[in-house]
């Protein structure tokens, strides 16, 4: 509903748009964690799905991602690190180690 109001077209409209797809060659990891700041409207059992998915590439260092610690601590257990590996991954993508994870 918010595309539909944001461009001005009805559904058929939006259904006819020609979706052009580019290639990327680059890889790198996608992180997953629970969506931030939802709002009010949305229905309780979305709250928890991971739905949020940031790109593990050359600029996850540099921005300030809300929740970055629990990104990376999330695929460390995913990935089930062992703990020379999770504080290496650690210091690699965030320039430091969190003391949860030192834990």
């Amino acid at each position: 509903m918010a595309i539909k109001e944001a461009c001005g077209l009805n559904f058929n409209e939006i259904e006819s748009v020609k979706i052009e797809t580019i290639s990327n060659k680059t890889t790198c990891d996608v992180l997953f964690s629970n969506r931030i700041n939802l709002g009010k409207r949305v229905l309780e059992e979305y709250r928890n799905i991971e739905l949020r998915a940031v790109l593990l590439d050359g600029e996850f260092r540099k921005n300030k991602y809300p929740a970055k610690e629990n990104l990376i601590i999330g695929k460390i257990q995913f990935d089930q690190m062992s703990n020379d590996e999770a504080l290496a991954f650690a210091k690699e993508h965030l320039g430091y180690v969190p003391s949860s994870i030192k834990k």
